[in-house]
């Protein structure tokens, strides 16, 4: 058989989607096929692989690589197993990405229906964050689904306040 390796999509942090195509059968008709990936240039099926079974057209296949470390650079190849032996496609790079992160302090200015949220940006990841702010809710870890604060885009780490409101008084939130 032959294949050929294209452009990984739907990159994330421990994720990705792997793009190829069989080009050409051989005979027999591949008993395997799939993504190989690794840290290094030009993985093999000893690395790490997707098995995605038999092939008996040609064409375009996806496979979702997963067990992936944020923020590495991976090498990963199309295969194509038949009884006459495994072939690759060229090798492509990518690079996973890389989450922001926060702290979460004390918060400050506790009113009867206020307070003030005190966090700190700690990593940017990949790209700035489209959004930062505070979650709150009266039930242990608060997620965005819950009362949260929208302060907008963050270009820089460091600490932050945000303005938490609409409390009700005598309520222990988290």
């Amino acid at each position: 058989p032959t294949v050929t390796t294209q452009a990984v999509t739907g990159i994330l942090t421990t994720t990705a989607i792997g793009n190829g195509n069989v080009t050409s059968l051989g005979i027999p008709n591949p008993t395997q096929h799939g993504f190989v990936w690794a840290l290094t240039a030009n993985p093999t099926t000893a690395n790490s692989k997707t098995t995605d079974g038999t092939v008996s057209a040609t064409g375009a296949f996806t496979s979702n690589i997963t067990g992936l470390t944020p923020n590495t650079l991976y090498h990963v190849r199309a295969y194509a197993t038949n009884d006459a032996g495994t072939v690759y496609g060229e090798d492509v790079t990518f690079t996973t990405l890389l989450a922001p992160s926060v702290t979460t302090q004390t918060v400050t200015n506790i009113s009867t229906t206020t307070a003030t949220c005190n966090g700190t940006v700690t990593v940017l990841g990949s790209s700035n964050p489209s959004q930062h702010g505070c979650v709150w809710s009266t039930a242990l870890n608060p997620t965005i689904a819950d009362s949260k604060t929208t302060d907008g885009p963050v270009t820089l780490t460091g600490p932050f306040t945000s303005a938490i409101t609409g409390l009700n008084p005598g309520t222990l939130y988290h």
